[in-house]
């Protein structure tokens, strides 16, 4: 992996995942098998479709997870899915299905009023460490913390945060699956998950009628 800074490719690992699915690293059509940063999403047996971002769709059931970095569907992929068009493979159903808006940043400068986004996943890249101690004369590990926010209007009787566990457990899942994160990481786990965290009761202070829960991960790069 090249020296630098990774944001870019974490928060977008990152915003895949939420979506359920990886970015495929080479196009597809014509051969039953896709190629992956990491197949660690998927399992046997498991309904998937590629999809694209000009719409195109298809639907498949995986055959046999071939290494880190494959995928064998039941039959040959009929249509053609090009990286260059944002191509991936999704499970099916995705687990936070009727999500409105995916962004990046803070919860509270999303667009206003926030209410007509919702429900909404809001990606936060946080601080980047590299611990003296780790890595080589050429490359040194560095360590990403990046919060994801899943948030929705709140329900008449809903305890704020609390009947939002089983989101931030799809959520939890999600992210936790795949410890590659799709191949933007060395490594990837969760570390906190915080309901009704202080980015959303500053959004409800500001007048936004909003419920939300923090999920936080670091992600380890060599840079």
């Amino acid at each position: 992996m090249s020296q630098g800074l990774h944001y870019g490719e974490i928060c977008e690992a990152v915003r895949g995942l939420v979506r359920s699915g990886v970015a495929l690293t080479a196009d597809a059509g014509g051969s039953d098998t896709v190629s992956v940063g990491s197949n660690r999403l998927f399992t046997e047996g498991q309904a998937v479709a590629l999809a694209d971002q000009t719409g195109q769709q298809e639907a498949h059931t995986v055959a046999e997870l071939m290494g880190l970095t494959q995928v064998r569907l039941d039959s040959a992929v009929s249509g053609e899915f090009l990286v260059s068009q944002g191509a991936a493979l999704r499970r099916e159903p995705a687990e936070l299905a009727g999500l409105k808006w995916i962004g990046q940043g803070r919860p509270e400068i999303m667009p206003q009023p926030p209410e007509t986004r919702l429900p909404a996943v809001i990606i936060g890249p946080g601080r980047m460490e590299q611990p003296p101690a780790a890595g080589t004369n050429s490359a040194r590990r560095q360590d990403y913390y990046v919060s994801v926010y899943y948030l929705e209007q709140p329900v008449p009787g809903q305890v704020s945060g609390v009947d939002l566990l089983e989101k931030a457990d799809a959520l939890f899942g999600l992210l936790s699956s795949d410890p590659y994160l799709g191949g933007a990481a060395w490594y990837a786990q969760v570390i906190r998950v915080e309901p009704d965290p202080e980015a959303v009761r500053k959004m409800r202070e500001a007048g936004a009628e909003v419920v939300g829960v923090e999920v936080e991960l670091v992600a380890q790069r060599m840079g």
